[in-house]
């Protein structure tokens, strides 16, 4: 069942890249709306971006292929965002909260990564969620893309500034530099687009851009 899933993800990722991150994550939308919490901002070092492999390397597929899903180190058994969607909802619904009680740790971090998305944007997303991690690098060839036109660009980095994920999207300006959504945490939220003064950022299918390019 879950291998299923996972192969579903990646198969859906193959197509739109990590445009689930963007679009559909009911996790991301929320910590979107509590990032707009007025409060102090902070970034998080490029470095940290590279813990969420880490975690989709060993809690998902080592612990499930060499301990067994009955480990507490097996993400699902502590998943936040498990926490969030089914745990605390059942608990709201049958006024019966042993179930949060209960389980300590998941519930710790769901209080961690919703307190710490008012500080940092999509702080989850970029460091713990092994579904983002999973198609990240369906990136580098899923045929929708998010372009950057180097020749109408104005160089305000308004965009980099915005971007949830800090994808540093200036640097896709240049020829041969490839679209902003090859970058493995671009999540195709078109945040970049929408705030670009001189609109030059524009989100297309890669069939359609070589129809073009070939007229």
């Amino acid at each position: 069942g879950p291998w299923l899933v996972l192969a579903l993800v990646l198969g859906v990722g193959a197509l739109v890249g990590r445009l689930l991150c963007g679009w559909v994550c009911p996790m991301g939308f929320l910590q979107d709306l509590l990032h707009k919490v007025p409060s102090r901002k902070f970034r998080l070092p490029q470095w940290a971006a590279a813990i969420k492999y880490a975690v989709l390397a060993v809690t998902v597929v080592g612990v499930a292929w060499w301990v067994g899903v009955e480990s507490s180190f097996y993400y699902c058994n502590f998943c936040p965002t498990a926490g969030m969607q089914v745990v605390l909802p059942i608990a709201i619904a049958d006024h019966d909260w042993s179930g949060v009680v209960g389980r300590p740790v998941k519930m710790g971090l769901v209080v961690a990564v919703l307190v710490s998305a008012v500080f940092v944007s999509r702080s989850f997303c970029k460091v713990m969620c092994p579904v983002g991690a999973w198609v990240a690098l369906t990136n580098r060839f899923a045929p929708f893309r998010v372009k950057l036109d180097g020749a109408a660009c104005v160089g305000c980095r308004t965009c980099d500034a915005r971007c949830p994920m800090d994808v540093r999207v200036m640097r896709h300006r240049e020829p041969g530099s490839g679209a902003v959504s090859r970058d493995i945490e671009c999540i195709e939220c078109l945040t970049c687009q929408a705030v670009c003064p001189a609109s030059a950022i524009h989100a297309q299918v890669l069939s359609a851009a070589r129809k073009e390019g070939a007229t």
